[in-house]
């Protein structure tokens, strides 16, 4: 599953002084209207087989809603397509591989549209930060996050051992349901490092001006 490649001006890392704030959320990506079609361009794997696949979003059937079901249609994927669908052998072991290597728990933190990002970027693109573990950041497209988890009611995230790996796995409970690969986006892995580093500071801050008060018995 690769992410299709296209020419884009290197951004540079927002400085510190103009970090943008994330988008409230009083849920994940709650902020964001869902482009569907932005979301998932359609699927390339194996009609009615165990998986859904359109090359970057990888669903398990069995976990996807019936709406979401009965309107998915066939599309052409890079090299796969109506003709040449992705083998459910081949989207099984993908799967299976991605699952076993997800030990790590993360946390969709929130959204910055491109137009906060600084130049270069999409202005209307959502890039949504994934933290951890430790001080570990992916950059996925909101759309996509959003999308997984109204499709499969997908509410935990977990990312890979190999701090290399691009593919976070998605998890309802404790039930594995899809799989994304995250955006390469080196700038905006250091722009989000700093913000969530500003904002940990910032509450630090907050907690040394008002200390618990202690009750007497």
């Amino acid at each position: 599953m690769t992410e299709p490649s296209r020419f884009v001006p290197v951004a540079q890392p927002v400085h510190a002084a103009a970090l943008p704030a994330f988008a409230p959320l009083s849920a994940p990506l709650s902020a964001l209207i869902l482009n569907a079609k932005i979301a998932f361009s359609g699927n390339c794997a194996v009609p009615g087989g165990d998986f859904i696949t359109d090359g970057r979003t990888m669903l398990l059937r069995s976990a996807c809603n019936e709406t979401f079901l009965s309107k998915v249609k066939a599309a052409k994927c890079g090299s796969y397509g109506p003709e040449n669908p992705v083998s459910t052998e081949s989207s099984r072991k993908v799967f299976a591989t991605t699952v076993q290597d997800a030990k790590y728990e993360s946390r969709v933190v929130g959204y910055i549209l491109g137009s906060s990002a600084g130049p270069g970027y999409e202005s209307d693109q959502p890039y949504a930060c994934i933290a951890g573990p430790g001080d570990r950041v992916s950059v996925a497209n909101g759309h996509r996050v959003l999308f997984i988890q109204n499709i499969t009611g997908a509410n935990r995230v977990m990312a890979s051992v190999d701090p290399r790996s691009q593919r976070l796995t998605f998890f309802r409970a404790d039930e594995p349901v899809a799989v994304l690969m995250a955006m390469d986006e080196c700038g905006l892995n250091e722009t989000f490092l700093n913000m969530l580093e500003r904002d940990r500071r910032a509450n630090i801050s907050v907690l040394a001006q008002n200390p618990a008060r202690r009750v007497a018995g």
